[in-house]
């Protein structure tokens, strides 16, 4: 027997579970397990005939027998297929997720190297400044010889970094490939 049921994808079951749509579903599955040592045959037997009026109890317990066995046949099936599907799509992913986690660790190192040669250049400065001060230069010549520090260069260093690491951060918590940065897929392919 052909599934007669549709095809979701590994991606699309990622995208239906970050909706809550697979909590939901699995909220009904709950229900029903619950729901089945307490279902007395006689209730069955009055479902099917109310699914098929005008048919003797037999022939409508029949029909809804064969009608639940296929259904469970098909969720069955699915489930396999479904679940199959799922984990390709998650070791489709999983290169991804450990380059994104390697990248945002290398920027959260490459920040802190940042503000540390932020500190020291502008430690440096003022006492470079200090000393040709002592020997006697004067502020329009000390600016001329020794320009204040200018840290902009590194601040948007710092931004740009920032900015690259909170799409990291949201895509390792959703997995989400939308969430990655420009061109990140690609980089990590190249480099697989």
């Amino acid at each position: 027997m052909k599934n007669p049921l549709p095809k979701i994808d590994g991606a699309e079951q990622m995208r239906l579970a970050r909706a809550g749509v697979i909590d939901e579903a699995d909220s009904i599955r709950r229900d029903v397990l619950k729901a089945l040592p307490n279902l007395k045959a006689a209730s069955i037997v009055a479902l099917a005939m109310s699914i098929s009026p005008g048919e003797p109890a037999a022939v409508a317990v029949h029909t809804l027998k064969a009608g639940v066995a296929d259904l469970l046949r098909a969720l069955s099936t699915g489930s396999e297929e479904l679940q199959a599907a799922l984990q390709a799509e998650r070791d489709r992913i999983a290169p991804l997720i450990a380059a994104a986690a390697h990248r945002s660790l290398e920027i959260e190192g490459t920040l802190q190297s940042i503000a540390g040669r932020m500190r020291c250049a502008e430690a440096n400065q003022n006492g470079r400044r200090e000393r040709l001060r002592k020997e006697g230069l004067k502020d329009a010549e000390l600016d001329r010889v020794a320009a204040p520090f200018d840290p902009s260069e590194m601040q948007a260093e710092r931004t740009k970094l920032l900015a690259e690491q909170d799409q990291l951060e949201r895509f390792l918590q959703s997995r989400d490939p939308v969430h990655l940065p420009e061109g990140f897929t690609g980089e990590v392919r190249d480099a697989a």
